[in-house]
């Protein structure tokens, strides 16, 4: 049993011995739990069960410790910068939303943040979602129900961020001031050239085939809002009526879902929350549609689930500030902020061994040469249609045009 095991366990003993972390009842015992350990890109994640007895009745808590990893993963990730954000977020921002009456993300039991530099007893305890049925999705590429479930979810999320944006704006901006802006490898470089070369893997044919020319000036654009803004800012950069607490990594890889015994989805959670940040809605929507959907459902269903997404949204807050075709039209001119990660994320998923630590991801491509070659030929080339396919439905959806004539860069800072 390592260190970090044995001070975990400690810490839950403790918490459980005070009634109140845990619910009532006399600890029994902390039992590892029958789920393995595991690995997040920015922390290390444990699994115990905490046994109470209260009334003589036995109550089993399962739960998932989450431990900051090395500094070099502070450096590289900036992890210790998300671990703060999701603490924030569990602690702070959701209950005081009101999320916590839609049962969106496990429970939240304790966390402990240093502000002082040492990470070392970094803690968060969040509810095990797996014994109640919950796993993450198997495909890379998800199916209309699991899209229409998840979308739905998101809007309902967004709409708490009108609701209290209608009531309490200035509690808002409060909130929106402790998530910290997770900028990776700003410093890299080779960032520009390597993105560059990410970037036209999916345009060229798209290029190829436009007459119009406008898809070589969404890419010539798309390189100077990146270039000028020095990364990603211009699309976090909130701008109101339409800013709410994105869940910045809305993937779903970070999205649990239960299922009937057909295997149908009937429930769906979302978590970690290390990249949170006040910003607009489509960086949520953009990233997880064309990150985890296919060509052929984007076709068939687009429409479909964004009036799932814009159900429960409004479901929550029935006046969130602008109309459906405000809504839309912000939507369209930033739809292009989807390709950013995708044009990585999903040649890299698609590839057929897929790195588990940070160590193993920079291990990938060391010098500017490797990392090009990498941005043009990993995942093959299902992986270039696949992100040539995206590009296409940009095009084809206007959201190319609308970023070349209507997408402004933000002069101010996001908020931070």
């Amino acid at each position: 049993m390592s260190s970090k095991e044995d001070e975990n366990r400690e810490k839950i003993r403790i918490l459980a011995n005070d009634g109140e972390t845990f619910g009532p009842g006399k600890l029994v015992e902390v039992r590892d739990s029958n789920v393995n350990k595991a690995a997040q890109y920015a922390s290390e994640v444990l699994f115990f069960d905490v046994v109470l007895q209260d009334s003589g009745v036995e109550n089993v808590i399962p739960v998932v410790v989450k431990n900051q990893l090395n500094e070099y993963a502070m450096e590289i990730m900036q992890s210790d910068v998300q671990f703060a954000n999701e603490v924030t977020m569990y602690r702070d921002i959701l209950p005081a939303l009101g999320a916590d009456d839609l049962d969106i993300a496990p429970k939240f039991f304790y966390a402990q943040v240093n502000a002082n530099g040492d990470h070392s007893t970094d803690v968060v305890i969040l509810e095990n979602l797996k014994p109640a049925g919950f796993r993450v999705a198997k495909d890379l590429f998800l199916d209309h129900e699991h899209v229409t479930m998840a979308m739905k979810k998101l809007g309902s999320v967004h709409g708490l961020s009108y609701r209290m944006k209608r009531t309490n704006m200035e509690k808002v901006m409060t909130l929106a001031k402790s998530l910290k802006p997770v900028r990776r490898n700003d410093n890299d470089p080779d960032g520009p050239v390597v993105a560059e070369a990410y970037f036209y893997r999916g345009f060229e044919a798209t290029i190829h085939h436009d007459q119009s020319g406008i898809a070589k000036k969404a890419m010539e654009k798309l390189s100077k809002v990146l270039t000028e803004r020095k990364g990603w800012d211009a699309f976090l950069t909130p701008e109101e009526p339409f800013a709410v607490f994105a869940l910045g990594d809305f993937n779903s890889n970070n999205i649990m879902y239960k299922y009937d015994e057909t295997e149908r989805p009937i429930d769906v959670k979302f978590f970690d929350f290390g990249t949170s940040i006040y910003a607009d809605p489509s960086i949520d929507i953009a990233f997880f549609l064309y990150m985890n959907t296919n060509e052929e459902n984007r076709q068939k269903y687009w429409d479909d689930w964004f009036k799932s997404y814009w159900d429960g949204l409004t479901d929550i807050e029935p006046q969130p500030g602008f109309t459906w075709d405000e809504f839309s039209a912000n939507f369209s001119k930033r739809a292009i902020y989807g390709f950013l990660p995708t044009s990585f994320y999903v040649p890299v998923m698609m590839n057929e061994e897929l790195p588990t630590t940070v160590e193993e991801w920079l291990e990938l491509a060391q010098t500017l040469e490797e990392k090009v070659n990498m941005a043009k030929t990993v995942g093959g080339d299902e992986a270039t249609t696949a992100t040539s396919n995206i590009v296409r439905h940009l095009y084809d959806r206007g959201f190319l045009k609308d970023f070349v004539d209507k997408f402004e860069t933000p002069a101010a800072e996001s908020t931070s």
